[in-house]
């Protein structure tokens, strides 16, 4: 039998620098008004992105869509050490 202890004391260090995937106010609309798509139409209609879920994606939503993942990718669980992890070994031998 084996136990291992990964981070005792569960303390949390930032081993790295992270940042936003980009700055949220250079997201601007004007990027998004090429056009508005139709999910007959466009094999790559993303429905996370459909806020209405009408079946269009419309510039707004999809300006909208994106800030969301901006934002979520902020928060990177990459950038912190891992929490406390517990490990136990049972070997059998016959």
């Amino acid at each position: 039998m084996s136990l291992e202890i990964i981070n005792i004391f569960n303390t949390i260090y930032q081993i790295k620098e992270h940042r936003p995937l980009m700055p949220l106010e250079l997201i601007d609309i004007s990027d998004f008004e090429s056009d508005t798509f139709d999910f007959h139409n466009w094999r790559r209609y993303a429905p996370g992105a459909d806020a209405n879920h009408d079946g269009l994606l419309f510039p707004q939503e999809q300006m909208e869509a994106f800030r969301a993942f901006a934002a979520d990718m902020e928060d990177s669980i990459d950038a912190y050490s891992a929490p406390r992890k517990i490990r136990v070994g049972l070997s059998m031998v016959f």
